[in-house]
């Protein structure tokens, strides 16, 4: 577990003492010799490194002369800082002068006493370094030549294999982390699981783990490992995932452009799962373009990710990660005994497992540490050996982790000392495992301590005053502490301290005034601190600040004067502007014009309040975001938490002074009011993303040769009535590309939007008659090249826009015309006969491509004609939903030989028992999900439902005179899951139900006129779950189905008798009883479930008491149960 020093970090040393900045402050401050020296010792000894990171594992001499020398690598590092701190003080005092800063030099003994210190610190770390130097030759270490492929010590590749025998103790986490891979209700085609833990938990065993399981086998088509460690380059890991898809050699992967295609065809309608082991990468926008590249497979595809940093779980995922902890202490002897004895060894002298115990209290749950200890004790079988291993091994296994990390779930007060008190804590640092008690008894060995994190200490309310002590300190985390209320003045003595995190503290409410002393800090993350009101001025302190990271408080009214001034500044998520306008003139709020230097600003940028913008035109223009270049993201905001906010400002204007960098990727405006949109829209060339809400524009600029616009998203434009002012014919011509990227178009609640141009074709002309003009239409307007996903709503008036023959993902439509599709489908009639339509047109029908069609809302029709929609081939989901007029399914749902889901309701004139609907599903026999929700008319599901049986899912709700389920239903042998609810007529389930063989959940609610299952139900041998919730007169399962093997999980909602319904169920693992309040007492039943591994008690008031632990009434009934809960809510 060693930690080597990175050649990198040695090499970052001598790169900064070689900058020509370095130089001249050395030569400013008198210490450029001094400074000079330091650099040759470092690359004398660089060059021994890679020989020294290779025998550390080997020789414990060598691995402590590395620790050594990281220590006085900070050193300097923290020097050089203290350098460049002042420098920059001092360049925001004297206005950047260097002629003005020696003569302050000279004149000052703040200055001299400054010089002074540092001096005497180069010296000490001189004096260091050079004995370190000495010692490599006493080591034998000897230079090697730099090579490329070992600048850093990289982790070795990881695979998917592993010995399953070997994993102890992840039982838990394995079955969470499946249960997630098998949900399949997510909207989003992939989604990501994080798995997060300190090196040597056992993250990537966990994932091997779950990637060879049987179940998680049969969810995926496609299963694909990826070892990213170090790099996080897209490009590379695309390439390794189309790797992984075949066995043959992968050729043309040249470029971007090869790489994305090729990978988009291997996952094409395949639903996949891909592990990402050992992920480093902090950059959102990375795993943006990761995630888009990987957004090609079906629906439920999950991605897996093994990571030591929560922060790339929380930029991953909404989803909470799989914290990792350390193994319990049977575990962890479990463990240490498969390593040390030889497998059959029944017998284990006591004194060895003595011996055994006192390691294990040393290594703390790790497993890698018990495996690496374990291995040393293999074949060691006298007291004597053992005893050598834990007296002077032991520490070699530990001693290389520096971090600190402090995992706490039961409060401790306000100082260091109760810490000890804490239940479940994790510590681990350069000395080795320590008790807690260390932290108050010996607070001073751990002075050279560089990284503590103390994370979700719910009751903390003051930091720890120990903590201060601790002034080697580079990284302090106090993040999601929420009663913590306020740092302590004497921060200030954490000099080296660069990254401060506070995120998600509640209760802060200011900021304490030592902080702004931190000269050195270069991180501040002040994420979900929702009572902070305003950041001090003396932020402005802070000069080698380089990232403050806010979060879009209701509460910042307003930001700092002097802001301005952090020129290192190059992550400030939020900029607002006061509303208090004659404050914002004043030196306590700062204005727009405090952008006006921080051109190293990257990432995501939002200014908020434009709306109290006073001077358009000289206030906007200062904020000089033209010079941003490295700004991705930019999200202009008018809109104001102040309902009462009548001032209007100029807004044209302010947005014209707001011009970006061309090379800006996404764009954000909310509540703007003008009228028009600026000229400079076009010119930012590099968009990939524009959003446009809540405004009150009629029309937008030119975007229709944006090349690299891949998303355009308006939303609640009231008075948008086109999308150009233009006439078509000076939008498309043969000789431009209209739209050439945009992948992505959505357009919502813009009621009056009538059309894309103010003037179209059939406007334009004037040469044919009527009858030939309507043909001429349809192959006049340009079409989208690129447009894989079209959403409209709220729309009702837009009948005319450019075609979209080519969309691939899906086509929403809601409350809106069908015009635009009308138009776009009549491109099937004489193809071949225009030139304008690009060469592909001839030989791929309109929409022949699209996946996923929604039809919602749509007020008028009452069919579907087939020959709009026959050529839908690769259709697979299509949703029918609140069509009052809707008669009828269409007969061309025969054509749709690729459709697996289909959801039906809301359409209240729809028949589905009539001739049209039956003969449609004739030839349905690919479909696997079939959804019938609100429909009044329905009282038996209809005989043609039978003949489907590749039907995996069926789920009927909101059906108020349905009585029964047909016969027939019982042939479909490959339905997986039955969902019946809010169904308050149906009276019983068929006897054919238990033809269901391959039926895995049953989940019945709010049927109170359902008496019993029947009979049949215990020949369903696959079925693994069942719900019975809201059945009040369902009050027994049918005898024989405890002897189901397969039978796991129960749950049980607002069902009075639980007696009769828990007998004979012995094999069940999990069961859930809820809003039962009448139920006095557990039945007796429950003790005879000894495979229970979970039991949820959820608002049974009665059981609260009773259920308690050890004392409660019925406790005896569930002591066996591993995992139990009640719940309130």
């Amino acid at each position: 577990m060693a930690e080597a020093i990175p050649f990198g970090l040695a090499q970052k040393i001598i790169e900064r003492l070689s900058s020509m900045a370095v130089e001249e402050i050395g030569s400013i401050w008198g210490v450029k010799g001094e400074l000079e020296n330091l650099k040759n010792t470092f690359s004398t000894i660089q060059a021994v490194l890679h020989d020294a990171e290779e025998k550390q594992d080997t020789n414990n001499q060598v691995r402590d002369w590395l620790m050594k020398l990281k220590d006085v690598a900070y050193d300097a590092d923290d020097v050089m800082s203290a350098f460049s701190t002042e420098d920059l003080r001092q360049s925001v005092m004297d206005g950047g002068k260097m002629t003005k800063k020696v003569r302050t030099f000279f004149s000052s003994s703040n200055q001299l006493a400054f010089r002074l210190k540092m001096a005497h610190k180069i010296k000490a770390i001189r004096e260091k370094l050079d004995a370190i130097a000495n010692d490599k030759t006493k080591l034998q270490l000897v230079e090697r030549p730099f090579q490329e492929g070992v600048v850093t010590r990289k982790r070795d590749q990881t695979h998917s294999f592993i010995c399953e025998e070997e994993v102890i103790g992840r039982e838990n986490e394995k079955k969470t982390i499946i249960d997630m891979l098998s949900n399949s209700d997510e909207e989003e085609n992939v989604s990501f699981i994080s798995i997060v833990g300190f090196g040597g938990l056992g993250k990537t065993t966990l994932a091997q783990y779950v990637f060879n399981d049987e179940k998680v086998k049969t969810c995926f088509d496609l299963k694909m490992w990826v070892c990213v460690s170090d790099v996080f380059d897209v490009k590379a890991i695309a390439e390794n995932i189309i790797r992984c898809t075949t066995d043959k050699k992968v050729e043309n992967l040249d470029t971007m452009e090869q790489v994305q295609k090729q990978l988009r065809e291997r996952l094409q309608q395949k639903k996949y799962l891909l592990v990402l082991d050992d992920v480093w990468n902090e950059d959102k926008e990375h795993w943006c373009d990761l995630k888009k590249l990987l957004m090609g497979g079906s629906k439920g595809s999950k991605v897996v990710i093994t990571t030591r940093n929560k922060l790339v779980a929380k930029i991953t995922s909404k989803i909470s990660p799989i914290s990792l902890k350390g193994l319990s202490e049977d575990q962890s002897w479990s463990l240490l005994k498969q390593m040390a004895f030889e497998t059959g060894q029944e017998t284990i002298d006591p004194k060895l497992q003595a011996i055994g115990m006192d390691i294990l209290k040393k290594c703390y749950g790790v497993p890698l540490a018990i495996k690496t200890i374990g291995r040393m004790l293999l074949f060691k079988e006298t007291e004597e050996e053992w005893l050598y291993i834990k007296n002077k091994e032991l520490r070699s296994v530990t001693q290389g982790v520096r971090h600190l990390s402090v995992q706490i779930y039961s409060g401790f007060e306000d100082d260091l000392s109760s810490l000890a008190k804490a239940k479940k804590i994790r510590t681990f640092f350069r000395f080795g495992y320590r008790k807690l008690k260390a932290l108050s008894r010996d607070i001073q060995k751990l002075v050279s301590l560089q990284h503590l994190e103390i994370d979700g200490c719910k009751s903390l309310t003051h930091m720890p005053c120990g903590i201060v002590q601790l002034t080697s300190l580079r990284t302090l985390n106090l993040s999601k502490c929420e009663k913590f209320k306020e740092l302590p003045r004497d921060i200030q003595k954490l000099v080296n301290l660069k990254h401060l995190e506070i995120d998600y503290c509640e209760s802060l409410t200011h900021m304490s005034c030592g902080l702004w002393q931190l000269t050195s800090l270069q991180t501040l993350k002040l994420f979900g601190c929702m009572q902070l009101k305003e950041l001090p001025r003396e932020i402005k302190k802070l000069v080698a600040l380089k990232h403050l990271e806010i979060d879009r408080w209701k509460s910042l009214t307003h930001m700092p004067y002097g802001i301005g001034q952090l020129n290192s500044l190059q992550t400030l998520p939020l900029f607002v502007v006061s509303k208090d306008l004659a404050a914002s003139s004043s030196k306590h709020c700062g204005g727009l014009g405090e952008l006006n230097k921080l051109n190293n600003l990257r990432g995501e940028l939002c200014i908020k309040n434009l709306a109290w913008v006073t001077d358009a035109t000289l206030e906007a223009k200062t904020a000089n975001l033209k010079e941003k270049r490295h700004l991705k993201s930019l999200e202009l905001s008018w809109d104001s938490e102040d309902n009462n906010n009548t001032y209007v400002s100029d807004d044209e204007n302010v947005l014209e002074g707001l011009q970006p960098h061309h090379t800006l990727k996404e764009l954000k405006v909310k509540g703007y009011r003008g009228v028009s949109f600026p000229s400079w829209l076009p010119l930012v060339t590099s968009l990939v993303e524009l959003k446009i809400s809540n405004s009150m524009c009629q029309h937008l600029s030119p975007l229709y040769q944006l090349p690299s616009l891949r998303e355009l998203f308006l939303y609640r434009i009231i008075g948008l009535e086109y999308i150009t002012d233009r006439e078509i014919t000076d939008e498309f011509s043969a000789s431009t590309t209209f739209f050439p990227s945009l992948k992505t178009l959505r357009l919502e609640n813009c009621p009056n939007l009538k059309g894309w141009w103010r003037r179209d074709i059939v406007d334009a002309a004037t040469t044919t008659s009527i009858s030939s003009n309507q043909y001429q239409q349809h192959i006049s307007l340009p079409s989208f090249p690129c447009l894989s996903y079209l959403y409209i709503r709220d729309c009702n008036n837009l009948t005319c826009m450019p075609l979209f023959p080519y969309l691939e993902e899906e086509l929403y439509l809601d409350n809106t015309s069908l015009k635009p599709l009308q138009e776009t489908m009549a491109m099937t009639m004489n193809m071949s006969a225009t030139s304008s339509l690009p060469s592909s047109s001839s030989s791929s029908p309109p929409l022949s491509k699209l996946k996923s069609l929604a039809l919602e809302g749509i007020q008028d029709v009452e069919s579907l004609p087939e020959e709009l929609l026959q050529n839908l081939a690769s259709l697979e989901d299509l949703t029918i939903w609140s069509c009052p007029r809707l008669k009828s399914l269409p007969r061309f749902m025969q054509h749709l030989t690729s459709l697996k889901k289909l959801h039906i309701g809301k359409c209240k004139e729809l028949d589905l028992f009539s001739e049209e609907s039956d003969d449609s599903t004739q030839c349905v026999t690919t479909l696997q999900e079939l959804e019938i929700s609100v429909y009044h008319r329905l009282i038996t599901l209809p005989k043609w439902i039978g003949n489907v049986t590749s039907l995996q899912r069926l789920d009927i709700s909101k059906c108020p005179n349905l009585t029964s389920l047909p016969e027939g239903i019982g042939n479909l042998t490959s339905l997986q899951r039955l969902d019946i609810s809010k169904c308050p007529k149906l009276t019983s389930l068929p006897e054919g139900i238990g033809n269901l063989t391959s039926l895995q959940r049953l989940d019945i609610s709010k049927c109170p006129k359902l008496t019993s299952l029947p009979e049949e139900i215990v020949n369903l041998t696959s079925i693994q779950s069942l719900a019975i919730l809201d059945c009040p007169n369902l009050n027994s399962l049918p005898q024989g189905i405890g002897k189901l093997t397969s039978f796991q999980s129960l749950q049980i909602s607002k069902c009075p008798d639980l007696n009769s319904l828990l007998e004979g169920i012995g094999n069940l693992t999990s069961l859930h009883i809820g809003d039962c309040p009448h139920l006095t007492s557990l039945p007796e039943g429950i003790s005879n479930l000894t495979s229970l591994q979970t039991l949820i008690i959820r608002k049974c008031p009665h059981l609260k008491e009773r259920c308690r632990e050890r004392i409660g009434e019925d406790w005896h009934k569930i002591a066996h149960i591993p995992y139990f809960e009640y719940i309130d809510y």
